[in-house]
């Protein structure tokens, strides 16, 4: 048995598996909404205990962590509720 063909496949398999991936990755950060998969960074409050960060709003998010742009000045519906309100499986979207 021959070890030269051998790892010449396996060098093969492994650059095109490393191939793959990057350039699914790439496909992934052009074409999705970082919003539709990403959680809301949250960071320690003294007084309501957590936060959204300051990074948060660049993500799709508002001041308040609520899948808005914008904190709105008005609301004609508010839904209080758990992770199914929220969305969390939801794009942005369709929230």
């Amino acid at each position: 048995m021959k070890i030269k063909p051998i790892l010449v496949n396996l060098a093969l398999i492994a650059a095109s598996s490393v191939a793959g991936l990057v350039l699914g990755e790439l496909a992934a950060r052009i074409m999705l909404n970082p919003s539709d998969y990403l959680s809301v960074e949250m960071v320690r409050d003294e007084v309501l205990g957590a936060v959204p960060s300051v990074n948060a709003k660049t993500r799709g998010f508002d001041a308040w962590g609520f899948r808005n742009r914008d904190v709105p000045e008005t609301a004609d519906i508010v839904a209080i509720g758990d992770s199914h309100t929220y969305g969390n499986t939801a794009t942005m979207d369709d929230s």
